[in-house]
């Protein structure tokens, strides 16, 4: 059922501050007990609401991002209705033209936060992350918000033809995938994932997709990354090997699994050479010619099997 058109409530967006009381009044949330901004988002701004019902987040879009925001919700309650942890949604709807979700506030810490507390878990962690993700890839994504837009499709424009032809001949079948999996996106609660969150670049397709975009956010993570002390290095490489291990990447060949790896490296190039120098952004230009580095290597080991 399409959201209600909440537009009424408010007139067009003029650029005005964000009143998260007069957004929640509009989603029928009336006088919530607790309103607390989230900072650091960078495509949404989100509010942790307390309510009687308890916890919620409230996440609200730009004005064009209709289309993200359906999809959003798609891959959240296909998600769900297969027993992932992930956050109900509770309210959709419109203001001032932006799209807004009111979500469950799903309990736990990162769980990069939480392997730098307890770096004795990090590895069964690592497994449980790949456990999650393998299961979310044994979903069938036939919902049709997730076969469009998004960023698949914007990752689809810095693909070539010759990538693409490699990619069409080892493609398998449409499952859901997240195309942001990573520790920060993860959420724990004592020995087991609690949540997986911040399903923005969600769509569907061969699950290599995400496992590859996955496996160069470890790598960028790890390797281009020279805050990263040796205590974050360690966790990092334990979670990664037993990612690894769980998730089915190490179960790939390893000459298909280049070329998913050679897309994710041209998608994540495209997705972040307009962020630099923007606030929030802590990827620099060295960052970009390493990774493009790599991209032509694993290109060249494609073209020599």
């Amino acid at each position: 059922m399409s959201p209600p058109d909440l537009a009424s409530a408010a007139g067009p967006d003029d650029g005005a501050a964000l009143d998260p009381l007069a957004i929640l009044a509009a989603l029928g949330v009336q006088a919530p007990r607790a309103v607390l901004h989230v900072p650091g988002g960078s495509d949404t701004a989100v509010w942790k609401i307390g309510t009687s019902q308890g916890w919620r987040a409230l996440r609200v879009f730009r004005p064009d991002e209709d289309e993200r925001c359906r999809r959003e919700c798609a891959a959240l309650r296909l998600a769900q209705e297969n027993g992932l942890p992930v956050p109900a949604v509770r309210r959709q709807g419109f203001w001032r033209r932006r799209p807004v979700m009111l979500l469950d506030w799903l309990p736990g810490n990162s769980l990069s936060q939480a392997t730098l507390r307890h770096p004795a878990r990090a590895w069964r962690w690592g497994v449980e992350f790949g456990q999650t993700q393998a299961s979310m890839h044994a979903i069938t994504a036939s919902a049709p918000e997730l076969a469009v837009g998004g960023w698949l499709a914007d990752a689809e424009a810095a693909v070539n033809s010759g990538l693409r032809a490699q990619l069409d001949h080892v493609e398998g079948p449409a499952a859901l995938l997240h195309l942001d999996y990573h520790a920060s996106n993860t959420l724990v609660a004592g020995q087991r994932v609690s949540g997986v969150i911040d399903w923005a670049n969600s769509g569907r397709g061969d699950p290599r997709y995400d496992l590859a975009r996955t496996e160069l956010i470890f790598r960028m993570n790890v390797q281009l990354n020279e805050s990263l002390g040796l205590r974050s290095r360690i966790c990092q490489r334990a979670l990664h090997r037993g990612w690894r291990l769980a998730s089915g990447f190490a179960a790939g060949a390893p000459s298909t699994m280049r070329i998913f790896l050679t897309w994710a490296g041209v998608a994540t190039l495209r997705d972040l050479a307009p962020k630099l120098g923007q606030p929030g952004c802590t990827w620099r230009r060295h960052h970009l010619d390493r990774l493009s580095a790599w991209v032509e290597r694993w290109q060249d080991d494609i073209l020599a099997c």
